[in-house]
């Protein structure tokens, strides 16, 4: 019994030092390495720069609409996860009978259960406020390009613009990885549920997926590739 908590406790730690971990080292890399986030940056200061030099700007309230319509799904979905979450705490039995039946998951208790639940729906809580929060920037960059400079004003005036502009669509941007990145390690900690062993592994298989799409992507050698 003692050896099945010590694991469990391990497993947890595990899971948050990973996730805590891959979070800082990630952004400690972009600093000094490509990665999808500078790529992004460098686009969006580009694509700010080029506003302020048309003066028909439907295209770029089109593609600012898109990109907040994404955000709002992922909210929305995050919202019907969490009653999900919450339905299953309230009968918690009949999960846990349909765990039981598979051969290799360990047998869980009920306290034991209801902390798995927990940690699911406080990671999603977490995601549902970064993609809300990332939802309030996009309409702050609305905004701020509704109010853009014209093209014959001072060129200082529209650097100035497309600097602020492009900081708070990077900021949006940030926080919608935040997000989706919760949803990543929200799915490695489903492991937990069959076994505290097999939710270390995917928790590190998830870290291994997050570096290779950020740092490695055939998409961000593409993007890379067009900044040349």
């Amino acid at each position: 019994m003692f050896d099945t908590v010590l694991l469990n406790i391990v497993a947890v730690c595990w899971f948050l030092l990973a996730w805590a971990g891959y979070t800082v080292y990630a952004r400690r890399k972009a600093r000094t390495t490509d990665c999808l986030y500078t790529a992004v940056d460098k686009y969006a200061r580009r694509w700010m720069e080029q506003i302020t030099r048309r003066e028909v700007r439907i295209a770029d309230a089109t593609a600012l609409a898109t990109l907040e319509r994404n955000i709002t799904f992922f909210a929305t979905s995050t919202v019907l996860i969490l009653g999900g979450l919450l339905t299953i705490l309230g009968s918690q039995q009949k999960a846990m009978d349909v765990l039981a039946s598979i051969p290799f998951a360990a047998d869980p208790t009920p306290g034991l259960w209801e902390i798995k639940l927990t940690l699911l729906i406080v990671a999603f809580v977490y995601a549902f406020f970064t993609f809300t929060w990332a939802m309030r920037q996009m309409t702050f960059v609305t905004m701020m390009v509704g109010g853009n400079p014209l093209p014959q004003e001072s060129e200082e005036e529209r650097k100035r613009f497309a600097d602020s502009t492009a900081q708070v669509l990077v900021l949006g941007s940030s926080a919608f990885n935040y997000g989706l990145r919760t949803y990543y390690f929200c799915l490695g900690a489903l492991a937990w549920f069959i076994h505290p062993l097999l939710f270390m592994a995917a928790t590190v298989w998830v870290v291994w997926v997050l570096y290779r799409r950020e740092f490695k992507s055939d998409a961000l050698l593409a993007m890379l590739h067009r900044l040349d």
